[in-house]
């Protein structure tokens, strides 16, 4: 993935969580670039947090973290898009509670989860 954003170490984070995803379903396997038929591209477009609730005093309370991307799964043998889609996912967070990474992490495995369905729907 090509990270547009300046948020440190997501495009790892999605990365890995995709190689789990698709390890998991089992469905395609996971190669090298030079061994495989298929492959999935992206871009990590934004991050942006949103408060979601307020107190009495109208200061937020919890906020939600949304990832946006832009993903293309290629047929490599046959040279072509197989698919290409924006897509958009969000994690929660609090102030009292779970910290920012926890939405951030809720968030890219929403999209790991999305990327694989999308990706092996065809199969």
């Amino acid at each position: 993935f090509e990270d547009q954003t300046s948020e440190f170490g997501i495009k790892e984070k999605l990365t890995d969580a995709l190689i789990s995803e698709f390890t998991r379903d089992n469905t395609l396997k996971i190669s090298s670039q030079d061994e495989a038929d298929s492959i999935i591209r992206g871009k990590i477009l934004s991050v942006v947090d949103r408060a979601e609730t307020y107190d009495a005093q109208e200061q937020a309370q919890s906020y939600r973290v949304y990832i946006s991307v832009e993903v293309k799964f290629e047929d490599l043998r046959k040279h072509k898009v197989l698919w290409k889609q924006r897509m958009n996912q969000w994690g929660s967070y609090s102030l009292a509670g779970e910290s920012r990474q926890q939405g951030i992490e809720q968030a890219i495995k929403k999209l790991a989860e999305d990327i694989l369905n999308k990706s092996v729907s065809g199969w």
